[in-house]
């Protein structure tokens, strides 16, 4: 559990045309909130800089790029992930489809190294997911994800309920 903030900035104007590109900069700052003595939460204080890259190939499809470092802290919530004190360069690309206005659909590869960039605490992930907007301001997201190396789940099931307020 932790309670964080966030800050974004858009270096280009974001735009829905075929050519359109998003360029994004984000600094994350997390608290720990949890007990770690419980298993909520890492306890560690999280500081992530990340940057984000977007070409729309199409009107309905979307290429992205991902790069990060965390400078101190754990690159996941919780007791899970790579566990190592210190900077962990992060990193993805994922494509996504919109097939109606409710429904899009995905698929990302995602990993993570420590800083001194032993391989055996490094995180390798692929996630095929689903977003089905059921309401104006809420979705429906679910994604199965297959990992490698030991930080990684081998498999598992991501399901959420994302509500705008």
């Amino acid at each position: 559990m932790a309670a964080s903030c966030g800050y974004f900035h858009s270096f280009h104007p974001r735009c829905d045309c075929r050519d359109g590109c998003l360029c994004r900069l984000t600094i994350n700052i997390e608290l720990p909130t949890g007990d770690v003595s419980k298993q909520l939460g890492s306890g560690l204080e999280d500081f992530y800089l990340n940057g984000v890259l977007q070409k729309s190939l199409t009107a309905r499809t979307k290429f992205r790029l991902n790069g990060g470092i965390l400078f101190s802290g754990n690159e996941t919530t919780g007791v899970i992930g790579i566990k190592a004190l210190g900077t962990v360069c992060t990193g993805s690309g994922s494509l996504t489809k919109r097939f109606s206005s409710k429904l899009l659909m995905g698929i990302e590869l995602a990993g993570a190294v420590e800083s001194n960039f032993q391989l055996g605490k490094g995180q390798l992930l692929t996630q095929v997911g689903d977003n089905y907007q059921f309401t104006r301001n809420a979705t429906f997201d679910f994604g199965i994800i297959m990992g490698r190396y030991s930080a990684s789940p081998r498999l598992g099931l991501q399901v959420g309920v994302p509500i705008d307020f």
